[in-house]
């Protein structure tokens, strides 16, 4: 849900408000009406838990306000609503980042809006729980062969984290999760007349930013010369930025739009990014309801594991983007593995191993399914992502003995102890409640010198965290040796490296042995993004 003020006059729609008080007091008043307390709550309503500040403030055509001003509000917003519900999560307010930097004419880079806005409000930092960025690509692809790499969507999302852990270490609290709460591509062409699509501008705009924003004004006559995408590419655009914001660590993507909010009404370019048609289409689905249909069936359980064999996409951030092919790997707890792979451009005959024992695949993005037996596979690798399921038949896992060794680059000054009071296990812990639930979990310290540590596994579906006291600025190797015939295994690469350079000299959970880990290969941190 967005909060914006309530103004009455069409022109004024965007404006901040007046008194940053009667902002304050409408967004308690909202929150409240949906907290699902009992207490002066919506009729019927379910319980709405995240709340997001305004939108695109760094956007001239729905802020006219400065960065400073838009930290009033965002600290007085967020103040207002944990007032009323603690318990909400607030994002800040959906910026448009591009390459974390630019600022010209009507244009700012949503990160460098937010810098603007920290130095008049240092505080301002701890009024939001989530980053809310709108990294729209309009009229290319998220991995568009030709432009620089550090502005495909690959690129924004790594500079966003970059900006995130940076600002992380100068204001302190903990790292916030990216969230994407816009993205999407509209299918309006040249012969679709209602949605000005290919319009001359009357006067030409002097640079393309001003078109990123989501309420360009395209009317006849204003409007640049602006085309959309096909349906095919619309649906191929949807599932490879999905994958590349899930593979990134990107915890929320929200897809613009599932139907016009305008039912049409609007005409204008943006109307056509929904994966439904309007009313006077029977709202039909279109390729791009399918392949979400199809994703989230193979991909809202799952996380990322890492590349495949034929990933060959390197990101360079002053490079231009080539061609490349994407594979990228992710697990679904139960022993259940996807591949997701797909081009940029073109396409290419590939071959792959299955997994020995695993019942396989091919699952088409429109969700043709195609069995494959046998020790490989051959198939098409195109713009059209495609999927390889793997599943593994679940054995029981026993209680058994493993040798963890822990080997630190640096050694730490201080001995390690256990913790005395039990931490929360992290949100973005991987073991979903249907298939391994964590009954209770068991800390101890890890030596930093080298030796051998001993560990007695807990019980199935228990996970051990273990701990060890990290020195800012320190690289740490990690190392574990697990028995090859134990089905237990490390929740992470089972070597990694990983620097300490925002965990502030304390100790912290690494890596957690889980009992979902079957067989032991390599997974995912539990802990970090």
């Amino acid at each position: 849900v967005q909060l914006y003020a309530d103004q009455l006059v069409p022109q004024t729609y965007w404006c901040p408000p007046e008194d940053v008080q009667d902002y304050a007091d409408y967004v308690k008043a909202m929150v409240e009406r949906y907290d699902g307390d009992g207490i002066r709550d919506a009729d019927g309503s379910p319980r709405i838990t995240i709340w997001q500040i305004w939108n695109e403030p760094n956007a001239w055509e729905t802020w006219p306000g400065t960065a400073a001003e838009y930290g009033e509000l965002l600290k007085a917003g967020y103040a207002a609503a944990k007032e009323a519900d603690p318990d909400v999560i607030v994002a800040v307010g959906g910026l448009f980042v591009l390459d974390g930097s630019r600022k010209e004419d009507t244009f700012i880079d949503g990160l460098r809006f937010l810098d603007e806005m920290l130095e008049a409000h240092p505080d301002a930092w701890h009024a939001f729980d989530a980053l809310a960025i709108h990294p729209y690509m309009p009229d290319v692809a998220p991995d568009q062969v030709g432009i620089l790499d550090k502005v495909s969507l690959w690129g924004r999302i790594q500079t966003t984290r970059a900006w995130l852990e940076s600002r992380t270490d100068s204001f302190g609290g903990d790292l916030r999760p990216i969230w994407i709460t816009e993205i999407g591509w509209s299918t309006c062409l040249e012969d679709d007349a209602y949605c000005y699509a290919g319009l001359a501008a009357t006067e030409p705009i002097s640079h393309a930013y001003r078109l990123l924003s989501n309420y360009t004004d395209l009317t006849p006559g204003l409007a640049a010369t602006f085309l959309g995408v096909s349906d095919t590419q619309q649906a191929n655009y949807l599932v490879r930025s999905y994958a590349i914001a899930k593979a990134l660590g990107v915890q929320h993507l929200s897809f613009h739009q599932l139907e016009d909010k305008f039912d049409g009404a609007a005409n204008n370019f943006w109307q056509e990014t929904s994966i439904l048609l309007d009313i006077a289409h029977n709202y039909q689905a279109k390729k791009a309801y399918n392949a979400y249909r199809v994703l989230s069936q193979q991909l809202t359980n799952a996380y990322f594991l890492g590349f495949g064999t034929l990933h060959n996409y390197t990101y360079q951030a002053d490079a231009i983007n080539g061609e490349a092919l994407y594979h990228l790997r992710f697990r679904e707890p139960g022993n259940v593995w996807i591949d997701v792979l797909w081009r940029n451009i073109g396409d290419a005959d590939v071959t792959l191993d299955l997994m020995d024992g695993a019942t396989a695949s091919l699952i088409t993005r429109d969700g043709d399914v195609t069995p494959v037996r046998g020790t490989s596979t051959s198939f098409r690798v195109s713009e059209r992502p495609i999927y390889l399921r793997q599943e593994l038949p679940v054995t029981p896992t026993p209680t058994t003995t493993g040798t963890a060794t822990s080997t630190a680059t640096a050694t730490p000054t201080g001995t390690p102890t256990a913790t005395a009071t039990p931490t929360p296990i992290p949100y973005d812990a991987y073991e979903p409640d249907d298939v391994c639930d964590v009954v209770q979990q068991h800390e101890a310290p890890v030596p930093t010198d080298g030796r051998v540590q001993q560990r007695t596994f807990h019980v199935p579906t228990d996970t051990d965290w273990f701990w060890f006291p990290v020195q800012a600025d320190t690289a740490y190797l990690i190392e574990s040796q697990v028995p090859p015939d134990s089905s237990v295994g490390w929740c992470s690469p089972s070597l990694a490296t990983v620097r300490a350079s925002r965990l502030k000299n304390s100790s912290i959970p690494l890596l957690p042995i889980s009992a979902c880990a079957i067989p032991p290969l390599p997974m995912v941190w539990c802990w970090c993004n």
